[in-house]
C-alpha cells in the first residue's frame, strides 16, 4: 500500500504538469491548486484533533506518510503507560489527548525545516503475563517523511529507555 501512495503522487505530479503543458491558458491548473490548497488546509485544521484518527490512518489517505511501529518491553501496560506519559512531558512533543483505560496517548510535533509536522498515536497493550507492546504509529503531513517518522520512533524508545536507568 505504501508504494501505491507513492505512485499516486507521481502520477498526479505529472498529471498536473501534462496538463500545464497541454492548456497552458486553461483554469484547469487553478481549479487542481485550489482543490489541493483546501485539501492541505483541511488536514491542518484537523490535525490536533484525535477524532480525525482513522482519517490520517487510512490507507487511501496518499497525502501523508504513515509508519508503525512496535517494542515489546518487560514492564506491564500500567506502569508503562504512566512512563510514557512522563517521557512524553518532559520532550518537545504535545500531548493532545490520553486515555488511561484504553492505554493510548495522542501526541504532535510542530512544523520544522523536515515536516509540516507529524501526528503520533501511541497504543499499549498487554502481551503476555503482564508485559506490554508499545505500538508507535507516526504520520507525517507530507507525502515523504524524509526519515521523520522513523525518527519519532527512535527518539521515544531511546526516551523511555533512558528514564527507565536508575
Amino acid at each position: 500500500m505504501k508504494n501505491i501512495k507513492y505512485f499516486l503522487a507521481i502520477i498526479s505530479i505529472v498529471l498536473i504538469s501534462w496538463l500545464n503543458i497541454k492548456f497552458p491558458n486553461s483554469r484547469i491548473l487553478m481549479v487542481v491548486g485550489a482543490f489541493l490548497t483546501v485539501v492541505l488546509i483541511f488536514n491542518f485544521s484537523i490535525r490536533k484533533r484525535i477524532q480525525f484518527k482513522s482519517y490520517f490512518l487510512n490507507p487511501w489517505n496518499f497525502l501523508v506518510s504513515t509508519q508503525f511501529s512496535n517494542q515489546n518491553t518487560e514492564i506491564s501496560p500500567g506502569l508503562m503507560y504512566e512512563k510514557m506519559l512522563e517521557v512524553v512531558r518532559d520532550s518537545n512533543y504535545k500531548v493532545r489527548d490520553s486515555n488511561p483505560l484504553k492505554k493510548s496517548i495522542f501526541l504532535t510535533t510542530p512544523i520544522s525545516l523536515k515536516s509540516w509536522g507529524e501526528n503520533i498515536y501511541i497504543d499499549i497493550n498487554e502481551s503476555n503475563l503482564g508485559k506490554s507492546t508499545i505500538k508507535i504509529t507516526s504520520v507525517a503531513l507530507q507525502v515523504y517523511s524524509w526519515g521523520k517518522n522513523q525518527q519519532n520512533f527512535e527518539k521515544l524508545i531511546l526516551e523511555i529507555e533512558e528514564s527507565l536507568i536508575i
